[in-house]
């Protein structure tokens, strides 16, 4: 599949009736697709496997309730499903099968199987190869299918303010400096999405938490980036950033993380409050230690192959 022949698949995607909307259709495939599309440009997305994991479906509800807060909420599940097959039968991405070889899942899909049945046997959806890599590594590409569907989303009357906002997140690396994503290889297994999972999923039992800082959010989507992790820490009334690398982090994440640190202090903290930030990496280079003895309200944790957290010594 072309690029161009992925940009008219995508144009073609018709929007959806949901349960609750009162016959209002709703454009949640292209929704979904910005979420990808933001996570691809951000340096998230490394290959054509998308996996429907708890960071994804974190920053699709996010981006739902903001661009279209009167609407039905819902989880990503059945965008995610019927981006397999549109009304001109013709796919966006296809369905890699778990548990059941791929020719069975394919019967499935066919003979009409109920969502519940489909899903329990999808491991994630594939993008053309082709087209992946031009998304991965042309700004210009990007901003192509962000002008796409940003101009379906507006069409679908999303707020005006909240598009802006992730029309430029979309473009993010076409103008901008982008951090160059870490190549996936046998050392570095661990995407970071699934170390982001770990670390919520345990975070009464982290370090976070003996510092007394609460998780209070994840893949927070602010006009300089996509904030990994989000935590607030009462007694310090201090915002806690956290920046997520799954392998090693360089000293060029420092802006990245400064980028986060320095819009939330200027635009969301309150009287009084302030931000910490965190880089959080399998190992760090000892460019990003010299950088960061610079910075007073950042520093460096690690985690170990067991996902074990701690602040760096």
């Amino acid at each position: 599949m072309t690029f161009n022949e992925l940009l008219d698949r995508i144009d073609r995607t018709p929007r959806a009736t949901v349960r609750g909307s009162g016959g209002r259709k709703y454009p949640y495939k292209d929704l979904l697709l910005a979420a990808v599309l933001v996570r691809i440009a951000m340096g998230k997305q490394l290959s054509r496997r998308i996996v429907l994991d708890g960071a994804l479906s974190a920053l699709y509800g996010r981006l739902q309730g903001e661009l279209f807060p009167d609407g039905p909420s819902g989880p990503p599940d059945q965008p995610f499903r019927h981006l397999e097959r549109s009304r001109s039968g013709r796919a966006v991405w296809s369905l890699e099968a778990r548990g059941v070889t791929q020719a069975e899942l394919a019967r499935l899909v066919a003979g009409g199987a109920d969502f519940g049945s489909v899903m329990r046997h999808v491991e994630c959806a594939l993008i053309d190869e082709q087209a992946f890599a031009e998304l991965a590594g042309s700004p210009v590409a990007r901003a192509r299918l962000a002008q796409l569907l940003g101009r379906k989303l507006r069409e679908a009357g999303a707020v005006a303010e909240e598009l802006a906002k992730l029309e430029t997140l979309m473009c993010l690396g076409s103008g901008d400096e982008l951090v160059p994503a870490e190549p996936e290889t046998p050392e570095s297994p661990l995407l970071e999405s699934a170390i982001e999972e770990h670390l919520v999923e345990n975070w009464a039992r982290s370090p976070f938490a003996q510092r007394g800082v609460a998780f209070h959010d994840r893949q927070v989507p602010i006009p300089t980036g996509i904030v990994d992790v989000l935590g607030w820490q009462p007694s310090e009334r201090m915002w806690w950033v956290v920046e997520l690398k799954r392998g090693r982090a360089a000293d060029h994440v420092v802006g990245q993380l400064l980028r986060y640190t320095g819009w939330l202090r200027r635009e969301y903290c309150r009287p009084r409050e302030d931000v910490r930030g965190v880089i959080l990496a399998r190992e760090a280079t000892h460019k990003l230690d010299y950088a960061l003895s610079e910075v007073p309200h950042a520093e460096l944790w690690t985690f170990d192959e067991r996902l074990r957290i701690s602040p760096a010594a």
